[in-house]
Order: C-alpha cells, then sequence, then structure tokens
C-alpha cells in the first residue's frame, strides 16, 4: 500500500479560496448580483462545464453554453458577453474538417484578445488562444492521457488566477496536438513532453492544456468512448489517486479566482469611468480585479 503524500500549504490554501455565494464577502455579494454573462463553446457532449460552471455560477454568473455539436450556430460577437470560456472536444487544431465553427470561434478568441474580455481555454480551446496569439500548433511526441504529473512556474505564483496551484500536481490529460508559446505570453505550468500546459496572454486570457474541470464522469466516459484511451493512459499509483482525489478542489479554487475576474470586468463595463479617466481604463479595472481577488479568495 501507497502512503498518500501530505497536502502541502499551498493546496490547504487552495482548497478554502472558493467560496460560498451566500458568503457575505463574495463577489457576488458585494456587487449587489448583478450577474455577468458568459459564452461557454461546448464541442462534444461528455466535455461539459461541470465543477466550472459551479463556481462561476457560485459568483453570480449567467452561462450560455452552446454545444456545436448539435447546435453548430454561434454569436457573431461578445458583444452581449462578459467573457469567453472553450472547452475541449475531438477536434484537431491542426484540421479544419469536422469542425464547422472554427472560423467562428476563431474570430470570437480573437475579439476576446482584442477588446480584453476575460477568456479561459481547455485544451482545444487553449490551443486556439496559442493560435489566435500568434503561437503554432504542432502535432505531440505522443498522446497525453489520463492523470499526468505537471509542474508550475515561477511566474504561476504570480498570477492572479493559477496562483493558487501547487508546485506540482498530476492533471486529468486527453490530447496530442499542443501549440508553441506565443510572443509576450507567460507560461504558467508544464510537462516533460508538453511545455505549456498553463498560459497566460496579455492580462485577463488563460489557456490549459489540460482538463482542469474534469471529473470522474469525464474520466470515466472518455475511457469508454475514446478509442486507444485504456493503452495510452497513464498507470495510477497510490499518488496519483491523492491528487485525483484534491486536484478538484484545486481548481475549484482557479475557476474562482478567474470567476472574481469577470465579475471586475463585469462590473466595470457596467459602470463606465469618466471621460478623463477612460486612457487610464485597463490598468484601473485591472487593480478593480486584483483587490476582487483578494477579497474573496482567502489566499494573500
Amino acid at each position: 500500500m501507497v502512503n498518500a503524500p501530505r497536502m502541502t500549504m499551498a493546496t490547504q490554501l487552495a482548497l478554502r479560496a472558493p467560496l460560498s455565494p451566500s458568503d457575505p464577502n463574495s463577489s457576488a455579494t458585494r456587487i449587489g448580483r448583478k450577474p455577468g454573462r458568459l459564452l461557454v463553446v461546448q464541442h462534444v457532449s461528455f466535455a461539459v462545464p461541470g465543477p466550472l460552471r459551479a463556481q462561476l455560477e457560485a459568483a453570480g454568473l449567467v452561462l450560455d453554453v452552446i454545444d456545436v455539436s448539435t447546435a453548430p450556430a454561434l454569436p457573431s460577437t461578445l458583444e452581449h458577453y462578459d467573457a469567453l470560456v472553450v472547452l475541449g472536444g475531438p477536434q484537431s487544431v491542426l484540421d479544419r474538417q469536422g469542425w464547422p465553427t472554427r472560423t467562428q470561434e476563431a474570430a470570437l478568441v480573437a475579439e476576446a484578445l482584442r477588446n480584453e474580455v476575460p477568456y479561459l481555454g481547455v485544451c482545444l480551446g487553449a490551443q486556439l488562444l496559442g493560435v489566435a496569439a500568434g503561437g503554432v500548433a504542432y502535432r505531440g511526441p505522443a498522446a497525453e492521457v489520463g492523470w499526468t504529473p505537471v509542474a508550475t512556474t515561477a511566474q504561476c505564483a504570480l498570477d492572479p488566477v493559477f496562483r493558487v496551484v501547487p508546485r506540482r500536481i498530476h492533471v486529468m490529460s486527453s490530447h496530442v496536438d499542443h501549440v508553441s508559446l506565443p510572443g509576450g505570453a507567460t507560461r504558467l505550468m508544464s510537462s516533460s513532453a508538453y511545455p505549456n500546459q498553463a498560459f497566460r496572454v496579455g492580462r485577463i486570457a488563460w489557456g490549459t492544456q489540460f482538463h482542469p474541470e474534469a471529473d470522474a464522469a469525464f474520466a470515466a466516459t472518455r475511457r469508454r468512448l475514446v478509442p486507444g484511451w485504456a493503452e495510452d493512459e497513464v498507470p495510477a499509483n497510490g499518488e496519483e489517486r491523492f491528487f485525483e482525489r484534491h486536484a478538484g478542489a484545486i481548481f475549484a479554487a482557479v475557476f474562482s479566482r478567474f470567476a472574481a475576474v469577470v465579475v471586475a470586468a463585469a462590473t466595470r463595463r457596467r459602470e463606465p469611468s469618466p471621460a478623463g479617466q477612460l486612457a487610464a481604463r485597463g490598468q484601473t479595472w485591472q487593480r478593480i480585479a486584483d483587490e476582487q481577488l483578494r477579497s474573496s479568495c482567502a489566499v494573500p
């Protein structure tokens, strides 16, 4: 029997970070529950927002989830949205076949970057972000499947959203494509085979090559439906089972912090700056976001 490793201080802080929506210090309570609205692009029935949805809705946010595998029509603009989330799927960023909404999705990601709309891309969504920001997509050396080890970078500890992730953690992976780090982007997490496991473009756009939203149902469904999953999957041992149990809570903290960024940005959009402050608007709302994060998460 393998003894589970002791929980690090970073993990303990992460587990305390998410707040209940009824908490008087939570972001949703302090802004009088004026909801922001997110567009969530889903590519396949089993790759759903899952735990990500719970943390976003706990912050008072409203999600419009569009599964393009059944309703391949997306809004032409983010004009009526305060954030964009693009989930993973079986499509390849290297191939346009079987992906009729690729051009639309790429245009929305580019709009989010151009207008500093908060963005979170998962797996395929991270690759779209990287390409939109100038990175190059490529086929990796081998499939990365199941609970795989990754490590954070020094910059991760300074990131407003991913700073709660411990130095080493096992994450759920299901990919073979990858993307190079765009110029000016910040690498937050990496693995031996895939260096850009998590990264930030600009100030409020994040991508993860792995699946932070994955839960037990996701893994079970993928194992049943995806050919070759069992052959490629990293065998679980005691340490990996430990991280499987705690990754959900750690990434709930990440999602909570992303929600705080969205709330801060949405609040700023609903309360326009005086004309004399428009030039400094971007820097001002970033300070607001930082304050929102500090007050809504139990992390200094």
